[in-house]
């Protein structure tokens, strides 16, 4: 058996297209007819039954029938009592050689959400943008290295102005230190006597800690002597020991020493600078 599934009438197996709505058969499974195109004639059935010509296929159908039983197509006007007209599903204005049961959709691509590609014009908008600022990278870079050059070679001038400007000030600082420093090979063993406040150091140089302050007229002894050059010159310096405080004429402590404002705790050895000091 076989249903129409738009108005659920019930048919023989032997149709194909539903005699109300036109519409295909499914069988009771729900698998809707296959339909191939082909004219048929059969042999008009019984004088006792009222029948109608298809006049598409020739089928002998129904009287009653509205649509032809095996090729679906309308029968016109017929003998007999008629229902209320019903609007067929399909419109039949395609030849029945070309009529099929399903008829997929067609693919439409979407047109929103998909980027433009990019024409030929841009791309070469952009060839020049990139070329444009080649060229101007390319020109800084050479102004650049020229700048560069040009400041490299003025420091390197400056540079051997100063150093000839510092030996020629050493040469004139060696010369004037000597005054001072005087070259005395054996002074080792010989007493001198502080011309100023000196502070006693742990070694030879400014940079060495300071072990406390003695007083100008103290006595030392000179115990080992070292001499070196800094920017200012040649600078000697004597390691002794104090035999004899002497009195503080800056600050009017009275006699002795001092370390850290705590009197007499300055050492009695250390080094001190050959030129505050006068050999006897």
């Amino acid at each position: 058996m076989k249903i129409c599934p738009q108005c659920s009438s019930v048919f023989g197996d032997d149709y194909v297209y539903c005699l109300n709505d036109g519409n295909v058969l499914r069988d009771e499974s729900g698998e809707q007819e296959t339909v191939f195109a082909s004219r048929v004639r059969m042999s008009t059935p019984p004088e006792q039954e009222s029948v109608v010509q298809c006049p598409a296929c020739g089928l002998a159908n129904r009287s009653n029938s509205r649509f032809c039983k095996k090729c679906g197509g309308p029968l016109g006007h017929v003998a007999g009592p008629r229902t209320e007209p019903v609007q067929p599903a399909h419109q039949y204005d395609r030849p029945l050689e070309h009529t099929v049961a399903f008829q997929p959709p067609v693919f439409t691509p979407p047109t929103s959400g998909v980027a433009p590609r990019p024409s030929s014009s841009g791309n070469r908008n952009a060839l020049i943008g990139v070329a444009l600022l080649g060229i101007f990278v390319i020109g800084g870079a050479i102004v650049y290295t020229k700048q560069s050059g040009d400041t490299a070679t003025n420091n390197t001038s400056t540079n051997a102005n100063r150093t000839n400007s510092n030996r020629v000030a050493n040469a004139v600082n060696t010369v004037s230190n000597a005054n001072y420093y005087p070259s005395q090979p054996n002074v080792v063993g010989r007493e001198a006597r502080l011309t100023t406040n000196v502070l006693i150091r742990s070694g030879a140089g400014n940079w060495n800690e300071s072990m406390g302050s003695h007083y100008k007229n103290a006595r030392v002894q000179v115990l080992e002597q070292t001499s070196f050059d800094t920017p200012e010159g040649t600078s000697t310096w004597y390691r002794v020991r104090v035999i004899q405080n002497g009195c503080d004429e800056e600050e009017g402590r009275g006699c002795g020493n001092d370390r850290n404002n705590m009197p007499g705790q300055a050492a009695m050895e250390g080094w001190m600078n050959a030129r505050l000091m006068q050999l006897l």
